[in-house]
Formats: structure tokens, sequence, C-alpha cells
């Protein structure tokens, strides 16, 4: 079984049947690679995990990028996104003291404390749901984390 983590940061994971990549590595292990083009042969890879990295990417990034993570993915493979959560996160903005807006301001903009730390797009439940048909993914799970209710968690196979 192959698994990809891209856009990895510091979220490495163990085990030898994960490929963690990252264009800007940061643990050793971790390959640098650009998650936008992967040198891996079609339908090769069994899941692939994108935690906080479609935020990174433009708007018309993203459509290359799912075509480009369904290329590599087996039939029925796994692709599993997590994303701040637009939705959640305005809905609570004019509640929100100056140290909240600060925290949430971050998860909308990126930290930007380094290269590619900066958020270029939003996204909610309907926009990531779209894209991921449109690409060829059927949408199996779509709810906020139960830990971190403005994160947004999708899982989705390929089904084309």
């Amino acid at each position: 079984m192959r698994k990809l983590n891209l856009a990895c940061a510091e979220d490495f994971k163990e085990g030898i049947e994960w490929i963690n990549i990252d264009l800007h590595p940061v643990i050793s292990g971790t390959w640098k690679m650009d998650a936008l083009y992967l040198p891996f042969k079609n339908e090769t890879i069994d899941e692939i995990m994108v935690s906080h990295f479609l935020e990174h990417l433009t708007y018309v990034e993203i459509n290359p990028a799912l075509t480009e993570w369904r290329r590599v993915l087996k039939y029925w493979g796994k692709l599993e996104i997590i994303v701040p959560d637009i939705s959640v996160i305005s809905h609570r903005w004019n509640d929100l003291n100056l140290q909240g807006k600060f925290f949430y301001m971050c998860a909308i903009m990126g930290s930007q404390r380094g290269p590619g730390q900066e958020h270029k797009n939003v996204v909610d439940k309907d926009i990531l749901e779209y894209w991921l048909q449109v690409n060829g993914f059927f949408v199996k799970k779509l709810y906020n984390s139960p830990e971190h209710d403005f994160w947004l968690i999708c899982e989705a196979i390929k089904v084309q």
C-alpha cells in the first residue's frame, strides 16, 4: 500500500507505506517535491492526505491539483482533505474579541511566517464538494472536526 502525505510540513506520517512530501521540507525524511506535479505513475497510489494545503493554492490551481491527485490515485483510492471552513469562521467573527480575531485571521490568511505560509483562497462545504465532484471524486464524508470545529474534513474516493 502506498500513501502520500502532501504538503506535510511538520505533520510527518510514520510507516513504510507513507511518503511525506513538501516543497519546503522541515523534517528529515520528507521528500522535497511540488504537490502539483507528482512523479508517480497513473493509478499507483492508494491514499492521499492533504491537510491544510488546499487553501494555499490559488483559485486557478485547484482543478489542476485535483486532476493530478486523481491521476495518481487508484480507482476507489481515498483522498482526505482538511481545510479551514470559512463559513464557520465568518459566522462567529462579529462575536470575537481582538485576540480571537487575530487567531482566526491566521486561519483565513495563513501564518505567513515562512515560504508558502500564506493562504490564497477560502473553502466551505459547498465549494469543496463542488470541486471534488467536477474532478471525478465521490464525497463519502464531509464534516467539521469535533476538536476544531472550524476545520472542515472531507473523505472522498476516486470513482471515474
